[in-house]
């Protein structure tokens, strides 16, 4: 149950249906006390299956609400991951143009013969392909559907 008072309502209802199931046993059937006693009984289980309604109604927006929060908090994160990706790429941009300035070929040298090698070696090239496709996929770099 949400609360206590509904817990409260809950127990006294199952408590008058248990009181009245143990007077209906000793009654005889067919006698007007013993139709109002079971009418009654059915009013309590009437409520009782009304306040298990209310209650199931109650979880299934806190499930929809709960579920809206979690889609957000990762489209936020997705926000985050991708900003951290910007800012990581830009300062290697930064870097390489700073070293590239004070000490030219420093870093080009080396990275064009590196290029060279992988791009005309087929095997090490579908390598890098395989891994750039497994980094898009867990990091959530591809599209979403």
């Amino acid at each position: 149950m949400e609360n206590e008072a509904n817990a409260a309502n809950f127990e006294e209802l199952e408590a008058h249906i248990h009181r009245l199931s143990g007077k209906l046993g000793g009654m005889a059937a067919g006698t007007e006390a013993y139709a109002e006693t079971k009418e009654l009984m059915e009013d309590y289980y009437e409520r009782l299956i009304a306040m298990k309604n209310m209650s199931i109604d109650t979880l299934q927006c806190r499930l929809v609400e709960a579920e809206d929060t979690t889609k957000a908090s990762l489209q936020q994160q997705s926000r985050q991951r991708a900003a951290h990706a910007g800012t990581i790429a830009a300062l290697a941009v930064l870097t390489f143009v700073l070293v590239e300035n004070k000490a030219p070929g420093f870093v080009t040298t080396p990275v064009l013969m590196i290029a060279r090698f992988a791009f005309n070696s087929p095997p090490l090239l579908m390598l890098l392909t395989a891994i750039g496709a497994h980094l898009a996929t867990k990091w959530r770099l591809a599209p979403d559907d």
